[in-house]
């Protein structure tokens, strides 16, 4: 139980201790998926979407914990907090202005 306790004294608090490698310095933290279901994608067929897999990881080699998004087993980005930041402010900018009322087509 103490053995336990130390072992994982060194996790991140959002650490599912769900570990790429038990080794305490080889130890891969990962967070809890989340995904967001892409209906728009081209390769959206059938009824089956893709999605969007996003997850906190933090490897030894890393100077803090990295965003890790990923197109269903497509690994696309890996982002620090602050670029994730500046990604979900854009984001939320271009959903804001889409929501805007589009005006009629000049003919």
């Amino acid at each position: 139980m103490i053995l336990a306790a130390l072992r994982h004294r060194t996790c991140p608090p959002w650490c599912i201790e769900a570990h790429i490698g038990e080794r305490p310095g080889a130890r891969i933290h990962n967070g809890w998926l989340h995904a967001v279901e892409c209906s728009r994608h081209p390769r959206c067929a059938n009824g089956e979407c893709q999605r969007l897999w996003l997850d906190l990881v933090l490897t030894p080699r890393d100077d803090g914990p990295l965003i890790h998004l990923q197109l269903d087993d497509l690994p696309v980005a890996m982002l620090t907090a602050a670029e994730a930041e500046r990604l979900g402010l854009r984001l939320i900018g271009l959903a804001a202005i889409s929501a805007m009322e589009t005006p009629p087509s000049a003919a």
